[in-house]
């Protein structure tokens, strides 16, 4: 009797957090007739965010992880925002970061309420934090802990408020269990190409123009296909971006 008692503990399926609990209770039936409606099984095995700041949204892009075209799942505003357009660089500016992310870990008991860390700062973000600190002869660090999170009070990171966080974040549950990268790109704004010169002249520095032109092969690519481009950051504060699709 205990043997059996303990076998059937230890295949027991592990309790989810509070936070978790409630939020696929209140949106998982309607996430996955979002999911039937666009012809994508449940839950969706890839997830890929892209958010503006000048239009203060965030996009949700899922698909089935066969390399096929991603579908807009839905989309939410950026309830919450900091600083102005142009990337993050110094601990404390708070700035928003610019730049192409992926997802390393979610949290489910966040100060703000439910929470997806992204990679800041890498490499670029670290190469633009050494440029002013050489520049101004003085230690830059480009600070971290930037996440894409409920609430609608941010200090530099994507706040979206907590319903809809909760729908995103059991969006991404399946896919980094799979191991699968979900990408975040945040860009300055929408580079339409009838908008992108005056976008670009909204950049206080050079620097900032160089980044918003390499991030810009990024959002074309997936404009033409779909498919969430393979990209990377460089040690001169830049992105090179791939032509053929993230694996």
């Amino acid at each position: 009797m205990l043997v059996a008692c303990a076998l059937l503990l230890a295949g027991a399926p592990a309790l989810e957090p509070e936070r978790v609990a409630g939020a696929r209770q209140t949106h998982e039936a309607p996430l996955q007739a979002r999911a039937a409606e666009l012809g994508l099984t449940w839950p969706p095995r890839e997830l890929y965010l892209r958010a503006f700041k000048a239009e203060r949204t965030l996009e949700v892009w899922a698909g089935d992880g066969q390399g096929r075209a991603l579908v807009l799942f839905e989309t939410h505003p950026i309830c919450g925002e900091s600083g102005t357009l142009g990337p993050k660089v110094e601990r404390g500016d708070l700035q928003i970061p610019e730049g192409l992310y992926v997802v390393t870990k979610l949290h489910p008991d966040s100060q703000g309420w439910l929470s997806l860390r992204m990679s800041y700062p890498n490499l670029a973000d670290r190469a633009r934090a050494a440029a002013r600190g050489a520049s101004e002869r003085r230690r830059v660090s480009p600070g971290g802990d930037i996440l894409v999170h409920g609430t609608c009070i941010s200090i530099g990171c994507l706040a979206i408020d907590n319903e809809p966080i909760e729908r995103v974040y059991l969006l991404a549950l399946a896919p980094m269990a799979r191991g699968r990268t979900i990408r975040v790109d945040v860009f300055p704004g929408r580079f339409d190409v009838e908008r992108l010169d005056a976008l670009y002249e909204q950049a206080s520095e050079l620097s900032t123009v160089r980044l918003w032109r390499s991030l810009a092969p990024a959002y074309f690519a997936f404009e033409r296909t779909r498919q969430v481009p393979r990209a990377w950051p460089r040690e001169d504060g830049s992105y090179g971006v791939a032509a053929r699709p993230a694996g």
